[in-house]
């Protein structure tokens, strides 16, 4: 004959071993999940042109280490205060005015395809021409992508013969 206590004990003891076993798991997930990020930090930081993303709240998400330099050629806006509305008024505030073959060169030469839903060159405080596109992402996120285009003065000198 089984007794009510040894029934309790095993019940509660099968409850504290599956509750054991649940947060090794989740600290085993987070880590994973913290390796993973890591990756993708390395990843985001190794390309060469910047990468920003903003959330469906038009806060920052993710930034690399291109897009933070970006931000030492302007003197407007920090990194810390970033947000989809202060970089959109930044990017009107700053469009380069370029007749249409030098735009379309500076497109033909540098932009990343035809899935931009933006593109504007723009002229940082300090000098710099810059290629800015942006696109939708999935979850109403979206993403802007920069390129430094200021080599193209050494090169053709197609940006400094134009009105800017």
């Amino acid at each position: 004959m089984v007794y009510s206590g040894e029934i309790i004990v095993f019940i509660v003891g099968v409850f504290l071993v599956s509750i054991a076993i649940w947060v090794f798991k989740l600290r085993d997930g987070r880590a994973r999940q913290r390796r993973i990020s890591g990756v993708l930090d390395d990843v985001l930081d190794a390309l060469d042109k910047g990468k920003i993303i903003f959330d469906v709240s038009g806060r920052l998400c993710i930034i690399n280490k291109a897009a933070r330099n970006f931000f030492t050629y302007i003197e407007e806006i920090s990194v810390a205060e970033l947000s989809r509305q202060s970089f959109l008024d930044y990017l009107y505030d700053h469009a380069a005015d370029f007749d249409d073959s030098i735009r379309n060169t500076i497109l033909a030469e540098y932009a990343q395809g035809n899935e931009a839903e933006f593109r504007e060159v723009i002229r940082s405080d300090k000098g710099g021409f810059f290629l800015v596109e942006a696109q939708s992402l999935k979850n109403d996120m979206s993403m802007f992508t920069l390129t430094d285009i200021s080599v193209g003065q050494k090169r053709g000198g197609y940006i400094t013969a134009s009105r800017v």
